[in-house]
């Protein structure tokens, strides 16, 4: 028994869903575009405005868009435990404190320096 190919959908907002055999419409796909990239990372402004161009096609909202980022969000903390907070700073070990005789040494070259270049001018 074979089913034949799928019926074309009736109305333009409405997809088939072979597997389920039933119509799917632009709002829940768009609810998974939206889902997909609240998972994806930091909602910058330039992928926001991409999903407030293409919901205009829908006739929703940039509040409308807005609120669903939120419930999508809402939904994704709660199915999905939190990971671990990132340490912001990095510890670093205090500096050794320099000995005279590095400091005496480091003096005496920057003295010789400056006094070989002097003689280079002058002469």
């Amino acid at each position: 028994m074979t089913s034949g190919p799928p019926k074309p959908a009736l109305a333009s907002r409405d997809y088939n869903d072979w597997r389920m055999n039933r119509r799917i419409s632009e709002e829940e796909i768009f609810a998974e575009l939206i889902k997909t990239e609240v998972r994806e990372g930091p909602l910058t402004a330039a992928r926001r405005r991409r999903l407030v161009r293409y919901a205009a096609h829908l006739h929703l909202s940039a509040v409308d868009v807005g609120q669903m980022i939120t419930q999508c969000r809402a939904g994704l903390d709660s199915d999905t435990p939190h990971p671990t907070p990132r340490p912001t700073l990095k510890l670093v070990p205090a500096p050794e404190p320099q000995s005279a005789y590095k400091k005496i040494t480091a003096l005496v070259v920057a003295a010789l320096t400056i006094d070989i270049l002097i003689l280079w001018l002058v002469f």
